[in-house]
């Protein structure tokens, strides 16, 4: 599991959840904050969750990726950005993200988690000569 730090808007008002910028916390952890682009950002309660695909260190975009931000404004936000999700990932979304988009972005780590999966078995069955058909 990776986890990075960062969040979104659309409007502005929508860049806050319970007094504190979330697109401010999540872009602070990003290579290129200037770079990135947000969709399905739902926020409530003060919990924001949604996707994002920005720059990596080699100026390609690195694909969606999930991520959850809590906070307040009395407390430092806790950021979360999923690019290779694993169980805790999916019990994280689960719990905390509103319903909203929860069963897309926990969807979307099962789907991803599978991929890796696959990936997986496909190198391990070239290394040992079973390629499946």
């Amino acid at each position: 599991m990776r986890q990075y730090r960062f969040g979104a808007c659309l409007l502005l008002a929508a860049c806050s959840v319970d007094g504190f910028d979330y697109e401010d916390a999540v872009k602070a952890e990003l290579r290129d904050p200037d770079s990135a682009q947000f969709s399905d950002v739902v926020s409530e309660a003060g919990v924001a969750c949604g996707f994002v695909n920005a720059k990596n260190g080699y100026g390609g975009f690195s694909g969606k990726m999930a991520f959850v931000v809590t906070g307040s404004e009395a407390i430092a936000p806790d950021v979360h950005l999923i690019d290779a999700p694993d169980e805790e990932d999916g019990k994280l979304i689960k719990s905390r993200c509103p319903a909203a988009n929860k069963d897309q972005l926990y969807l979307w780590t099962l789907e991803k988690r599978g991929d890796a999966i696959r990936a997986w078995v496909d190198e391990n069955a070239k290394i040992l000569g079973t390629e499946a058909k």
